[in-house]
């Protein structure tokens, strides 16, 4: 009697299975043969012993203190605070060889280029006109407000590179990050691969410094020393050096504050006046950090307190009385009390049940920033 042989169970799924698992395999071949174009293998490479005995030249900068030769630096700038105004004041000194900020010494290295992706062209062209560029011809513009340009894309870093290299350019101002960049905001991934387009062409066409405007988080604390850029944390991770550019002001709202931080680059929080007709920033003395002028703005709240109270009343106020009226940490508050005392706006003396007594001092309390008397760094008054 013949077996009878039941047929193999079909799956009606696998033909799908097996084309999806084909597609799956085509696609990762293809991300890697993406990711390796252009791709050059690195110079050779030898022992430390052979390293210690080769004569490299002393670390140079492109700006002193501030920028060294061949760095990525990203400005990282507060929101409406003049992030702008800080690239085109380093545009104007490459250009003209003068000191940034009136204080640190420029390196000539050639043209500078500025990548406009915000601004308008009669804006920015304004501005520029205002700030009286001695040498126009060092500056190279591009406005892109508006204008895709997709730098992971072979065919644009090509363009770029190009572009790059008619025009001589060694300093490159990409401003800003934000609207030139195509990815998702927060993605690493897609931060990293456009970085590396930007290094990739920073190479190629053989550009000394490259500058990536940037604004600050949202999440940004004001009394962070460096604060971080909007993006994903790859941003942060890039740059040789950050230049955190801010307001903060509690005695005159046009001052700007400036730390510099990075590999070889340690410029603590610095100061910066801003001259209009020029868009001029410059770095001044004698003003102080923002947590200085914070106690000196507190100081001057003080002092008024304890001046209004004794003429109303005739009578000096106590400790707790200033801390009632002062809603500040009390250790802020002695600090500004100390303060006060040393500009001889108030006079502390002891009273009853060891309370200590503020009564107004000599000298009338005031909050300007020329009531300090700053002095802009290579003025006669330096």
């Amino acid at each position: 009697m013949a077996v009878r042989r039941t047929a193999p169970k079909v799956d009606p799924d696998r033909p799908h299975i097996d084309n999806q698992k084909r597609k799956f395999r085509i696609n990762d071949l293809a991300k890697a043969e993406l990711l390796a174009e252009g791709w050059k293998p690195p110079r050779a490479t030898g022992t430390l012993d052979e390293y210690l005995e080769m004569d490299y030249p002393d670390l140079e900068f492109t700006v002193a203190d501030l920028i060294p030769e061949g760095a990525n630096v990203l400005l990282n700038a507060q929101y409406k605070k003049g992030k702008t105004t800080a690239a085109l004041n380093l545009v104007r000194s490459i250009a003209d060889g003068d000191d940034l900020f009136g204080a640190f010494r420029i390196t000539p290295v050639g043209n500078v280029a500025w990548w406009n992706c915000e601004v308008s062209e009669r804006q920015a062209v304004a501005w520029l006109k205002d700030m009286k560029v001695r040498n126009p011809e060092n500056v190279s513009l591009l406005h892109l407000r508006g204008q895709s340009m997709p730098l992971r894309n072979k065919e644009v870093r090509d363009w770029a590179v190009k572009w790059l290299k008619r025009h001589s350019v060694k300093v490159w101002v990409v401003d800003p990050f934000g609207a030139l960049y195509d990815g998702e905001e927060n993605s690493n991934s897609e931060i990293r691969e456009w970085l590396r387009a930007l290094d990739e062409i920073k190479r190629r066409a053989k550009v000394n410094v490259l500058v990536l405007v940037a604004h600050t988080g949202h999440d940004a604390q004001d009394d962070d020393a460096v604060v971080r850029a909007r993006g994903g944390a790859r941003l942060m991770d890039w740059p040789d050096v950050i230049w955190t550019y801010r307001g903060g002001s509690d005695i005159d709202p046009s001052l700007r504050f400036m730390t510099a931080m990075g590999r070889d680059v340690e410029v603590p929080e610095f100061t910066l006046s801003f001259e209009p007709s020029t868009r001029t920033l410059t770095r001044v003395n004698g003003v102080g950090s923002r947590a200085d002028q914070r106690r000196v703005s507190l100081a001057y709240q003080v002092a008024t307190l304890v001046r209004e109270q004794f003429d109303a009343t005739g009578k000096p106020i106590n400790k707790s009385g200033i801390e009632k009226e002062i809603h500040k940490k009390a250790t802020e508050v002695q600090r500004a009390v100390s303060y006060a005392v040393d500009m001889n706006w108030i006079r502390v003396e002891d009273g009853p049940n060891r309370s200590k007594l503020h009564y107004p001092g000599e000298d009338e309390p005031e909050l300007t920033a020329s009531g300090w008397n700053p002095v802009v760094v290579g003025s006669e008054k330096e």
